[in-house]
């Protein structure tokens, strides 16, 4: 399986730019054989995109179920790439720092952080959330498992998943070197 490792630029609170962001390099990593394409944190919205009042948070975030989740899981279709990307999300009136695959066109995956760290903690009240599973899964016939940022070192005990599992996905990995439209090249560490 090809995975391309995307990083493209953003902008803070600007999710038209940011879904162009999200299509170019869809395309380009298509054009290139990759199967899946991986965005960064809080790429939709741009990772600063959050002022901390829930109010005018919760515009910004996604639900599932949203037209811009809906543009995305056609993209997918469109082009015949999974993607992998992070968002803020909305559902309930709470919100999330999540994860989400979307594989052959439709939501595979969703997964929402476990740490705390994506917020800020001491201002920020009870609508900001943290999700409660971190659950393996297979993904085109691999053994998969999604972790943000800070769940690795804050919570590693919920992503031990067995040696052989953490040693294969963290120690044996393809990265691929940026080229000059920020699609990465092979190279193994």
């Amino acid at each position: 399986m090809k995975i391309a490792l995307a990083s493209a630029p953003f902008e803070n609170n600007n999710i038209p730019y940011n879904l162009s962001q999200l299509e170019q390099f869809a395309r380009r990593a298509a054009g290139m054989g990759a199967q899946l394409v991986c965005f960064g944190e809080t790429f939709v919205q741009g990772f600063d995109s959050l002022c901390w009042k829930y109010e005018q948070d919760s515009e910004v975030a996604l639900s599932l179920s949203s037209p811009t989740m809906q543009k995305l899981c056609q993209l997918s279709d469109e082009v015949g790439i999974d993607l992998l990307f992070g968002y803020i999300e909305w559902e309930d009136d709470r919100l999330y720092s999540s994860c989400a695959l979307i594989q052959d066109g439709k939501i595979f995956q969703n997964y929402r952080r476990l740490s705390r760290g994506w917020k800020e903690f001491r201002i920020t009240d009870e609508h900001y959330c943290e999700g409660d599973v971190a659950q393996p899964f297979l993904y085109r016939g691999r053994r998969c498992l999604i972790a943000l940022c800070g769940d690795l070192w804050d919570l590693p005990e919920r992503f031990d998943c067995g040696e052989n599992f953490k040693r294969q996905t963290f120690l044996k990995t393809k990265i691929r070197e940026k080229d000059s439209c920020g699609v990465r090249q092979n190279r193994t560490i």
